[in-house]
């Protein structure tokens, strides 16, 4: 059996925290979030104490609730990136590199197969694909992005850009300035820096 790298047992938590937080969202589930507080699964490694590489620090669902406020109030054209990030747990790179063929409506899932770094588009970290499903708030939301997006290229006489999330010019959109909104609206809605 072949234990698990820290930084791979992060990522899983970090899913595992957006399917509950979405859950809740969703109503379907009314407990807290177990992912968390992961305590002991990145701390022990065959029985034995290991170095902590730091703790993995995600959102609550009550402070994932107020961001999204936030966000919609006054960062109204990322909300839809945030939501997204929220309810995939995807990384930066992931989300900026989202085109639309990425989400397959009838089943309502997106799958995530490709990152961005440097302006540059490659596999995703771990070189897997993987399919997150989408709740019913995250495809109404992006419904709506795309039908906006449609109307917007329809009006200015260009093509639909591939990307979910491209820049202004339609091109891929610079992970720099998503960190930078991110950091933003962190900061209006008063939440710690994570």
């Amino acid at each position: 059996e072949k234990d698990l790298a820290r930084s791979t047992a992060a990522g899983l938590l970090r899913t595992i925290s957006a399917i509950f937080n979405a859950a809740a969202e969703d109503g379907i589930y009314r407990g807290a979030n177990p992912a968390l507080r992961p305590g002991r699964i990145l701390r022990v490694n065959n029985g034995e104490e290991v170095e902590e590489p730091g703790e993995v620090d995600c959102m609550n669902q009550e402070e994932s609730r107020h961001f999204l406020k936030v966000s919609k109030e006054h960062f109204g054209t990322l909300y839809p990136i945030f939501l997204t990030a929220l309810r995939t747990a995807a990384r930066q790179g992931e989300i900026v590199a989202l085109a639309w063929d990425a989400i397959d409506w009838n089943g309502s899932f997106i799958t995530i197969k490709r990152a961005a770094t440097n302006g540059e588009i490659h596999s995703t970290k771990n070189r897997k694909r993987r399919r997150v499903p989408m709740t019913s708030q995250l495809t109404e939301v992006l419904r709506d992005h795309r039908r906006r997006t449609s109307e917007a290229a329809l009006a200015s006489g260009k093509s639909m850009s591939p990307w979910i999330f491209p820049s202004p010019t339609g091109e891929l959109m610079d992970p720099s300035k998503l960190r930078r909104e991110f950091k933003a609206a962190l900061i209006k809605a008063k939440i710690r820096g994570l």
